[in-house]
């Protein structure tokens, strides 16, 4: 076992801690680890990112919650991006409250970044998030918003393929939804 591996495998520990002040100190000693190893992190990001996301994103607690966003942010601007965009999709298909708007809006950052670079890894990974974000009929209110932000990041990258892709491959519910969401993103 590596030692990074083994060194993340304590920390995870301490970000499962019941006690909230070990989770905010180890949430905050992990923006500066990350910062330090950067892509070194690579190995660990299966361990790292459920262990951040999954219980504290949502956390009641506001600086535990804030200390969360910091390490997926550290982890967005020291980490090769590609290497977050799977982890961050699944994520935020299956989570809810507001770790799933957070990580909605974290891809829709990664889309910007990487699009560009890798057209054909966004594709794969995105856009089945993004079609279960509007074939979902739960998505009201703040997701709705969310899904629109990821929704105007895609359309200015692909353009009318976005909307082509719909056509070929969704059903008219989901195809009418994003074309409410890009009128609306047009109109302001």
């Amino acid at each position: 076992m590596s030692a990074s591996v083994q060194v993340f495998d304590a920390l995870k520990a301490r970000l499962q801690e019941s006690n909230s002040k070990v989770n905010l100190r180890a949430l905050e000693a992990l923006q500066t680890i990350i910062a330090v190893l950067r892509d070194g992190l690579a190995p660990v990001l299966n361990i790292l990112i459920p262990a951040v996301v999954d219980n504290h994103l949502n956390s009641k607690n506001s600086s535990i919650s804030t200390a969360a966003l910091g390490a997926v942010q550290a982890l967005m601007h020291n980490i090769d991006n590609s290497l977050l965009l799977q982890p961050f999709c699944s994520k935020a298909q299956y989570l809810s409250g507001r770790a799933k708007l957070d990580l909605i809006e974290k891809v829709a950052e990664l889309v910007t970044e990487l699009y560009p670079r890798k057209p054909q890894l966004v594709e794969q990974k995105v856009l089945p998030l993004f079609w279960t974000l509007l074939s979902s009929s739960c998505n009201g209110g703040n997701v709705r918003t969310a899904t629109a932000k990821l929704a105007e990041s895609l359309h200015s990258h692909m353009g009318h393929s976005l909307v082509e892709n719909a056509a070929a491959s969704q059903p008219a519910n989901v195809q009418s939804d994003l074309n409410e969401l890009l009128r609306a993103a047009q109109s302001t």
